[in-house]
């Protein structure tokens, strides 16, 4: 009859798809689909290929040394690509048993309910269709998957831990995951990724996180608080980029601590960056990081941090319930997603704590704990008492995450600034206690300055980029005078140079331009381009040149052996030795090329081969460094390589000679001190600002100490003499400058003061 109608074309797919975070993955290079983790036969199979091999050759290290296995991203899904033209298709998970399994539980036929699973009406019988659907589903999948596997795990007496694809977006749980919180609960170790860390560089922006992310932690950590289980870990700062400081680091454990995560696992340990490995995972945690030698702080405050979170226990005042049911009933397009990440935004904006619940969950209970229920389909927060109150500058407040812990019997608050300001401001807190200040980088106790109220107390504090402050509520204070978390540092004296520099390693440059002969033509590109664009050919010639300004005493070619042979220099072929290059990577090769070298234009020519294993390696990054670069005693201008300044401005190290200098540079001067009047019992504080690296500092020949992130405060008072003194200071930078794109590096400023209220 006549009429408009939808027509539903439904097909079963013998898959041989990846979902995306499979598809181009080093991991996954010519495999042909993905399990089915709805059918148990397929991961028994699966576990017999891999966890009873794991168990064969290193099972005698479970326990003590191996205490666990991490599945990385599972997922009830497998067809991500649709075909040309179809701008609306639904997959649905499938194993060919469902059919089956559904009538039996339901008691009727699952291919007659096929369409109004994937459409968007709201009909009653669409509701129940879908529920039963993605309950049978998520059913199918927690016992084939993650049931057998943890069964397995506590066989051999090891946790069971990892992360499920779609755990960052809401609107993906029922779909990738069926009952998400029924996933977790599985867990003896839940996890959530954060790879990006925070922040990482995009156009040039360090970038902050997505709602996403704070839903995720939250959950995590509620399924774990609410099933006693000490740990919540997250896998973080493989993508974070080369540009990755410690101070980055820093932060964004400070930020997952304030949401619950009490376990860090970092990824980016990489033996070798050869080739198209440094495109792999961006991010190094590794003897290539100039800043390596200082990881050591960063793990340590780290340490300290998850040690208080895991000794303490969450006691918020609010519980967000979710019902998977309602979730799983809802249409494939509903709006829930973005509604709880946007509710979940608001809450932790306003420094609301809470934890989240599923269903079944006990609202009598709530009540007798006096604990709020929150439903995530408010529209304002005007229900909700706000107990702890700050009072920042330009909004920075919404930058401030609250976690309500108890130690022992103390009440404790974990507060976290993950702004990139220096601010100064109040935090009013709802207890009439005495705070003490829980110190994570001297690893003491501190009173707090603060002023009472008639219902709470206010502490004034400064903040600074990540800044993280444990304030424990106790009994007593100790004797000493209260510590000031407000006060602002005042110059006295600049420090402003020039400084004597010596840089710790080589200076690096990178000839820009390039040519390549391809099928008899000669064809420019970028360096870094070389091994991306011309992967496919073997003995490529390529040729490139620079300009040096000065006779240098020293000058090396650093190259990979695997990708370049039949080096020459200005048509003579180099034949000095070639050794192993201690300069970048434990792949880089070296040879001496200063013989080869005259004053002016020099070329430089190769034959590249890209090896096959490399060409397969096709990951996150851009294209990184060519496969030539030139190191040695020199600095690096407009006009080409010229002779290296003795000294340096306050400012970058980019503008002046060490654009792709990546390492520290040692400052020095001396310096007259003459002590003000009225100044003599008050500390002299040196200050600077290194553009978020790491600073160690001397004083005449005295140790101060080291500075890996804000504030870069070093009390000088027992060292700082009347008179002359010398003063050295180490700035170390990130491998972005050497390995992508010139970055702010160095000394940009530094001074001698006094701290004032």
């Amino acid at each position: 009859s006549a009429g408009s109608y939808r027509i539903f074309i439904c097909t079963r797919l013998v898959t041989k798809y990846l979902p995306t975070s499979a598809i181009g993955s080093p991991w996954s290079t010519n495999t042909e689909g993905y399990v089915d983790t709805l059918n148990p036969k397929a991961i028994d199979l699966f576990i017999r290929l891999t966890h009873e091999q794991y168990a064969k050759q290193v099972g005698k290290y479970f326990r003590k040394v191996i205490k666990g296995i991490f599945t990385d991203e599972p997922t009830i899904l497998r067809m991500h690509e649709t075909p040309a033209g179809w701008d609306q298709v639904r997959d649905l998970p499938w194993t060919s048993e469902l059919p089956l399994i559904f009538k039996n539980e339901h008691g009727y036929d699952l291919i007659d309910a096929v369409p109004l699973l994937i459409s968007d009406s709201s009909s009653a019988a669409a509701v129940e269709k879908r529920r039963d659907f993605w309950g049978t589903v998520s059913e199918l999948y927690l016992n084939s998957y993650h049931r057998q596997i943890r069964s397995w795990c506590d066989q051999h007496g090891i946790l069971y831990s990892g992360h499920v694809l779609s755990d960052k977006r809401p609107h993906g749980w029922i779909e990738n995951q069926g009952d998400y919180f029924k996933c977790m609960e599985v867990f003896n170790l839940p996890a959530m990724d954060h790879v990006w860390g925070t922040p990482c560089l995009a156009a040039g922006k360090k970038r902050l996180w997505t709602t996403y992310e704070f839903v995720n932690a939250k959950v995590i950590a509620s399924i774990a608080c609410q099933h006693n289980l000490k740990r919540v870990c997250c896998e973080t700062f493989a993508l974070g980029g080369f540009s990755a400081s410690l101070e980055d680091f820093k932060i964004t454990t400070g930020f997952l601590g304030a949401l619950g995560v009490n376990m860090i696992l970092v990824s980016g340990f990489q033996y070798s960056l050869r080739g198209n490995r440094r495109r792999v995972v961006p991010t190094v945690h590794s003897y290539q990081s100039p800043w390596w030698k200082y990881y050591h702080l960063y793990a340590e405050y780290t340490s300290k941090l998850c040690r208080l979170l895991a000794s303490s226990r969450h006691h918020p005042d609010c519980t967000l319930v979710y019902s998977a049911s309602d979730w799983m009933a809802a249409s494939p397009h509903s709006p829930k997603g973005e509604a709880l990440s946007a509710f979940v935004r608001l809450l932790l904006e306003a420094q609301i704590d809470f934890n989240f619940a599923s269903e079944p969950f006990s609202r009598e209970a709530a009540l007798k704990k006096n604990i709020t229920l929150l439903d995530p389909d408010f529209s304002s927060l005007e229900k909700i008492k706000h107990t702890i109150k700050l009072d920042l500058p330009d909004g920075e407040s919404k930058h401030v995450i609250v976690n309500q812990r108890r130690l022992g019997q103390d009440r404790l608050y974990i507060i976290v600034y993950y702004g990139r300001k220096n601010i100064r401001g109040t935090i009013s807190l709802p207890t009439a206690g005495r705070p003490l200040l829980i110190d994570l980088e001297a690893g003491s106790k501190r009173a707090l300055f603060h002023r009472k109220k008639k219902h709470s107390i206010e502490i004034p504090v400064r903040l600074y980029p990540g800044s993280v402050l444990p304030i424990q509520m106790a009994g007593k204070l100790p004797a000493a005078k209260p510590l000031r978390m407000d006060q602002q540092w005042q110059e006295l004296m600049p420090l402003d140079g020039p400084w004597k520099i010596f840089p710790l390693k080589p200076n690096a440059a990178m000839p820009d331009c390039w040519q390549v002969q391809y099928h008899g033509k000669w064809i420019k590109t970028r360096g870094e381009r070389l091994y991306l664009d011309f992967a496919v050919e073997k003995g490529l010639a390529i040729k490139s040149k620079f300009q040096i300004c000065f006779r240098p005493p020293s000058l090396h070619a650093a190259y990979e052996k695997s990708v370049i042979s039949s080096l020459r220099i200005n048509g003579k072929i180099v034949t000095s030795r070639e050794c192993a290059s201690g300069f970048f990577d434990e792949s880089t090769r070296e040879r001496d090329i200063t013989g080869y070298l005259k004053t002016g234009a020099n070329e430089i020519e190769a034959v590249m081969t890209i090896p096959e294993y490399e060409r397969h390696i096709n990951y996150y990054g851009d294209p990184k460094l060519p496969p030539i670069f030139i190191f040695g005693d020199f600095a690096a201008g407009k006009n080409g390589l010229c002779a290296r300044p003795e000294t340096l401005s306050c400012g970058s190290w980019t503008d002046q000679g060490f654009p792709r200098y990546s390492g520290t540079i040692r400052y020095e001067q001396t310096f007259e001190w003459k002590p003000r009047s009225g100044r003599r019992s008050q500390p002299i504080v040196f200050n600077a600002d290194i553009h978020g690296g790491v600073m160690t500092l001397r004083i005449n020949g005295w140790q101060i100490g080291c500075r890996a992130w804000a504030p870069y405060f070093l009390d000088v008072s027992r060292t700082l003499r009347r008179g002359e003194n010398h003063i050295a200071i180490e700035v170390t930078n990130t491998l972005a400058n050497f390995i992508e794109h010139p970055l702010p590096s160095g000394l940009a400023s530094a001074g001698l003061g006094v701290m004032t209220d």
